[in-house]
């Protein structure tokens, strides 16, 4: 968990991914230093809707002639954490957090910087209950801690090299009633406890790793390279346990809508046992790249290529070439072009569980001869983009990419549990265009806007076989993903969404007064829906009428589109949703001679009800934030 409020800059990258990185997007973040600036204390609070609080502070600055030090702290407290799964009274969704994060930089002279870096953080939330009145008490718990020390060196005027050693450790505890394991004395309580399941799970991962790169640039036959080369590692002592119980008998049968035979023999009520995974393993990664960015006059060609070696439940490697190229058409237009081959891990939550022999025989007859293993996803990444800037205050940028891959990672949930395991698909294709607007300082006006078109596709074999690659085939997701509607050459992943747009506008309305509106609108995530034994619903009038049978409310089904994409399909979407956000912040400094600002922050200004997602791998049904307003102060203190 990484709190937002001790980041100096925080950068996307989502296309022309370097060499350096083994990833299909990165999220450069720049944490706060106290170098070249005086010593202060900055606080700030904020209460609001939800019984929500938060208390921020952070003192920063320069000690002495090459010391800086940054040091801030944040807590925050509210009744409403999760979005819940039922439009009655939220009930059980509160969450405390806490992060600390300290980095000392040392710069004993113009050449060399050494700086320690040290986070922890402490989450604790409950998971909503579905029923106002029911006394489900399952929380979740999340631990880690971060201590890194790097090393940067200035060789030369055309040389850096740099060296950085790092831990982590990420600590994550799932209770039910405060149980995480189960006895026989305990299984009347669990019953009594809990709306569906008893879940309780234990997951330890310890990171320790080294990296090292160096950067050379150099002139050569009227070009300007800057070559880098560099090396990473790390191991990864990992542990993973799990319980699962069945505490509601209309889960474990097939007659049941939602329901699974293969739960019986876990149904405490049916007089089951809970299902337990407990695996330790170490995952082992090296990576090597080597660079090269030519400038040569209008011109800018990145080549690259990386090595990655995994080793885990499986051992796989990759040779990844890295190509991009851009043109400076005019000083205020560029044209780029870039296409990177993919080599990703599958996450690491659940992943030792999901490759258990225990999880392949609860999975039941329908695994057939799907491995359980997952791999990493492989593929090739495409991206064309143009970048005009028709003056100093607008910046726009325009791009296309898609991504063939194969070993398509998605996710699968264990009925609608909260338990995620990673999966692969045999084939798939991700496709988008992107459109982006900045406008910079302009007579008090700043803001960006963003709109993106998009598609994330599972593909079915042409040979009729399943298009599940490796995983587990639990939960809807699963089973859809395993044996999808044969209509159609591919279908909807959990990710498909086929626009989104945002955008903020930042008003100076005076110089001590400044107001903010942004918004987000969203065409609906997919869900599958069949009827009672899995046949067809041929029309919306029959959608509703599962769905009223299955105990839905009509005001969760209006917020759903039931038409099927086609005829006898099972995909349906969330209906599409906007939301709007405004701010407006007061700096009093002026009036009172104090460096102390106060804001006010309304979400969701229409109170606009939504549906994130509907029967979705990411935790069931739940609704969005509803209006909720925020009351906040902030305080700056110089030394």
């Amino acid at each position: 968990m990484f709190n937002a409020a001790t980041a100096r800059s925080i950068d996307v990258l989502t296309g022309g991914i370097g060499a350096e990185y083994n990833a299909d997007g990165i999220v450069t973040i720049t944490t706060k230093s106290g170098l070249g600036q005086p010593l202060s204390i900055h606080g700030a609070a904020s209460v609001g809707s939800y019984a929500s609080r938060e208390a921020m502070v952070e003192a920063l600055g320069q000690l002495g002639s090459n010391v800086g030090l940054y040091l801030g702290g944040t807590a925050m407290r509210t009744d409403r954490f999760l979005d819940p799964i039922s439009s009655g009274p939220i009930t059980h969704d509160d969450a405390t957090a806490q992060s600390i994060l300290a980095k000392l930089t040392i710069a004993p002279n113009q050449r060399l910087e050494i700086t320690a870096l040290g986070m922890v953080n402490a989450t604790r939330y409950a998971i909503p209950n579905q029923h106002p009145t029911s006394t489900q008490d399952q929380r979740h718990q999340l631990d880690d801690d971060m201590l890194g020390l790097r090393a940067t060196a200035q060789l030369d005027t055309a040389a850096v090299a740099s060296v950085a050693l790092y831990t982590r450790r990420a600590h994550a505890e799932l209770t039910s009633s405060g149980l995480v394991t189960l006895d026989s004395t305990q299984y009347a309580r669990a019953i009594m406890d809990n709306e569906k399941f008893f879940i309780g799970s234990r997951r330890q991962y310890r990171t320790y790793g080294v990296q090292a790169q160096y950067t050379q640039t150099a002139s050569l036959a009227g070009a300007v390279h800057t070559l880098s080369a560099g090396i990473n590692g790390d191991v990864t002592p990992t542990s993973e346990y799990l319980s699962f119980a069945v505490t509601n008998p209309a889960v474990s049968t097939s007659d049941s809508t939602g329901g699974d035979s293969r739960f019986a023999p876990y149904d405490l009520t049916r007089g089951g046992h809970p299902f337990v995974v407990d695996q330790t393993a170490t995952l082992g990664r090296v990576g090597a790249f080597v660079s090269d960015a030519i400038t040569w006059e209008r011109w800018t060609l990145r080549i690259g290529l990386r090595a990655d070696y995994y080793r885990f439940r499986a051992t796989e490697w990759a040779l990844s070439p890295r190509l991009g190229v851009s043109y400076a058409l005019a000083d205020n237009l560029s044209l780029r072009a870039s296409y990177g081959h993919l080599f990703l891990p599958p996450p690491l939550e659940n992943y030792l569980v999901s490759s258990s022999d225990q999880a392949r025989q609860f999975a039941g007859s329908i695994q057939g001869d799907i491995p359980s293993v997952v791999r990493a996803e492989r593929g090739h990444a495409f991206e064309l983009g143009a970048t005009y800037r028709p003056s100093a205050a607008v910046e726009v940028d325009v791009c296309g990419y898609a991504k063939l891959l194969r070993n398509f990672l998605v996710e699968v949930e264990l009925s609608n549990s909260g338990i995620i395991f990673p999966a692969n698909l045999k084939e798939g294709i991700v496709a988008g265009g992107e459109i982006r607007l900045r406008l910079h300082e302009w007579h008090g006006l700043s803001g960006f806007a963003w709109i993106g078109a998009s598609v994330s596709r599972g593909l079915i074999p042409t040979d009729g076989s399943s298009p599940f690659a490796a995983g587990l085939v639990v939960g809807e997701e699963g089973a859809t993903y395993a044996n999808p509607f044969r209509g159609e050459d591919s279908f909807p992943t959990e990710h498909d969404q086929l626009l989104t747009a945002a955008f903020t506008l930042r008003y100076a309305v005076t110089p001590d007064l400044t107001a903010v509106l942004s918004g987000r609108f969203d065409s609906g995530l997919p869900f599958d829906l069949t009827g009672p034994n899995g046949q067809p619903l041929l029309t919306a009038e029959q959608s509703r009428a599962e769905l009223q049978r299955r105990g839905y409310h009509d005001d969760i089904i209006d917020l759903l589109d039931l038409e099927p994409e086609m005829p006898g399909s099972p995909d349906r979407r969330v209906k599409p949703h906007a939301t709007f956000d405004a701010m407006l912040r007061y700096d009093l400094q002026s009036v009172l001679r104090v460096p102390l600002s106060v804001g006010v922050t309304v979400i969701n200004i229409f109170d606009t009800p939504y549906l994130y997602k509907f029967e979705s791998t990411f935790g069931s049904t739940h609704l969005g934030m509803r209006r909720s307003v925020r009351l906040d102060c902030s305080l700056r203190l110089p030394s």
